[in-house]
């Protein structure tokens, strides 16, 4: 499932959209156990100086706000 998400999400990127696996948390909530964040420092060019919960944050609230209706 991870990979799948991953895929799905850059693709997302390479369209110009946010990281739309964003959404997904891990069971118990423990982000830094989340693939998102080795995906997102490999393949993407959104990488910072930010905590890992503060690229987290970004991305879920450019999903939300890309996707709201």
């Amino acid at each position: 499932m991870a990979a799948l998400l991953g895929q799905i999400s850059l693709a997302e990127y390479y369209e110009g959209r946010p990281l739309l696996s964003a959404i997904v948390v891990p069971k118990g909530g423990d982000l830094l156990k989340h693939g998102f964040f080795d995906m997102v420092k490999k393949d993407t060019d959104l990488k910072s100086d930010d905590s890992n919960e503060a690229i987290w944050g970004r991305e879920l609230a450019r999903v939300f706000q890309h996707w709201a209706m």
